[in-house]
């Protein structure tokens, strides 16, 4: 049968190991003040944050389309940012964390 020094895989150690790889940042929206809290993970595109972002923010308003709305690092609105969470370096919301503002700019 099995051997006696395996132990079985349980479902909180992989469940605990795949949230391990996603984190939390800010998005705002910095004209309006609308903040929300948004779980993301390296792989998420800049895209999907702000189709994410547009929504929970409630600017998710069928005739704007989601290129219209920029994403920036708040320390740095002069570049949009573009390609995956890991493409540009973000990191878990603390004090040194990164907050995304994301901008009507069409």
């Amino acid at each position: 049968a099995g051997s006696a020094g395996q132990q079985p895989v349980v479902r909180g150690a992989r469940v605990a190991l795949a949230a391990e790889k996603r984190f939390e940042v800010f998005v705002t929206n910095p004209s309006v003040g609308a903040r929300t809290r948004m779980m993301i993970s390296p792989s998420m595109t800049c895209a999907e944050i702000v189709e994410r972002g547009r929504k929970e923010l409630g600017f998710d308003q069928p005739w704007i389309k989601n290129e219209d709305f920029k994403l920036y690092k708040a320390e740095d609105e002069s570049t949009p940012l573009k390609g995956s969470v890991a493409d540009n370096e973000m990191k878990p919301w603390g004090p040194d964390g990164t907050e995304l503002h994301l901008i009507f700019q069409p």
